[in-house]
């Protein structure tokens, strides 16, 4: 009897020792499973590490860029500061001096200049010039926005 006994306690803890290690080994998981989430793990860094790249990169583009528009802006109000400088020159200047100096000069800045004088002063030039001068000049004025930004 006490073989009988031992015998089941043995086969018992038998059972009881490949219980445990069944347990065991069910937690832990096969060293390619392993080996592929820490390639996973190490490849999001890596996209983690190039999204922070990329967005100091769209930062300091944008940084770029405003400063280029802010050039760009001051450029704008140089220019238009010097056609406003033209402008007072042309309008003091006498119609007929006026008009043959306008008519030498490209159609643009002379549509420029006009568009920014005082009408009446505009209009005593544009009588002044050649007749095809004046036609092409007004076509242009008559095509121009005032008050557009031109470039």
């Amino acid at each position: 009897m006490k073989r009988i006994i031992t015998f089941i306690l043995f086969f018992a803890f038998v059972n009881f020792l490949f219980a445990e290690t069944k347990r065991e080994t069910d937690n832990i998981k096969p060293l390619n499973i392993i080996n592929e989430e820490l390639e996973l793990k190490r490849e999001q860094e890596k996209l983690e590490q190039l999204k922070k790249d990329i967005d100091a990169r769209i930062e300091k583009n944008i940084q770029i860029l405003s400063k280029i528009e802010s050039l760009i802006k001051k450029l704008q109000d140089i220019k238009n500061e010097r056609i406003d400088n033209i402008v007072k020159i042309y309008e003091v200047m006498p119609s007929k001096d006026a008009a043959q100096k306008l008519s030498n000069i490209n159609e643009d800045l002379a549509v420029r200049i006009l568009l920014k004088m005082n009408n009446k002063k505009a209009g005593n030039i544009l009588s002044e010039m050649e007749t095809k001068k004046a036609v092409s000049l007004t076509e242009k004025l008559g095509l121009t926005v005032k008050n557009f930004p031109v470039q």
